[in-house]
């Protein structure tokens, strides 16, 4: 017997933990160029046009200046978590904030809704 050797077991997720896992982290996630991530923090359909707006926060170092034009990718994936296709979609740097190295950008597409996005702090949230 060896001394000094631990065996741990491993801990595994469930199939519900796995689904809401995909719903609450990866489904809001997004790519900015090869190093950059953000979260979809807002995909909201105008009741009375139709027309979509879909907010991004990442980091302003990953962004263009305000009012130029970039990217986005989206990748989707299977229950086995295999990639199954990417999406690109042109956004605009729409705000930075330098202080806290932060970024906001808009995705132009205006039909595609999107139902997964990053829970930040609920809509009236105000710490007292």
């Amino acid at each position: 017997m060896a001394m000094g050797l631990s065996i741990t077991p491993s801990l595994s997720a469930s199939t519900q933990d796995l689904l809401q896992m995909e719903n609450q982290i990866f489904g809001p996630t997004v790519r900015l160029g090869e190093y950059c991530s953000g979260s979809i923090i807002s995909s909201e359909r105008n009741e009375v046009t139709g027309k979509v707006d879909t907010y991004v926060l990442t980091a302003k170092h990953c962004t263009k200046k305000v009012g130029e034009e970039s990217s986005i990718q989206k990748e989707f994936h299977d229950k086995r978590n295999h990639l199954t296709k990417t999406e690109v979609y042109n956004t605009t740097t729409w705000g930075q904030y330098f202080g806290a190295d932060l970024a906001i950008v808009k995705l132009s597409d205006q039909d595609t809704f999107f139902p997964n996005v990053a829970k930040i702090a609920p809509k009236g949230y105000e710490e007292s």
